[in-house]
């Protein structure tokens, strides 16, 4: 029998919601959670880092590179991937497709964009 899916209480905005399968609806439209999430998308829109991605290259510092899946048949096209390059790295110049990765089968989708500012959080060629 399948177990039955609680709701949790949101702490930002008092709104009801399935863990695991939150829908930016679900929450007020000036709920943290919600803000959150809204500006991720705008990141991952502009090609650019989310703020979670980019604090943890800040933490791990180094250079990154920025990798975009740009297979137009692909469910994700668009979506960004980041590798650290340089010294201490496989890798210390960025190569020009994202190392293949065969459980999740995208090397070859992902090509090389740019590299990330670390200040500003942009991508630049």
């Amino acid at each position: 029998m399948p177990m039955k899916k609680t709701k949790k209480i949101c702490e930002a905005c008092g709104n009801r919601y399935t863990p695991g399968q939150e829908k930016l609806e679900e929450h007020r439209p000036n709920c943290e959670i919600r803000l959150e999430a809204e500006d991720d998308i705008k990141a991952m829109n502009e090609g650019r880092p989310t703020k979670g991605s980019l604090e943890t290259m800040k933490q791990r510092g180094g250079r990154w590179a920025a990798y975009q899946n740009k297979a137009l048949d692909s469910h994700n096209a668009g979506h960004m991937q980041f590798l650290k390059v340089g010294e201490d790295c496989t890798y210390k110049e960025p190569p020009a497709r994202y190392p293949i990765d065969n459980s999740h089968g995208m090397g070859w989708r992902y090509l090389f964009v740019g590299m990330v500012d670390l200040k500003t959080g942009l991508v630049t060629s």
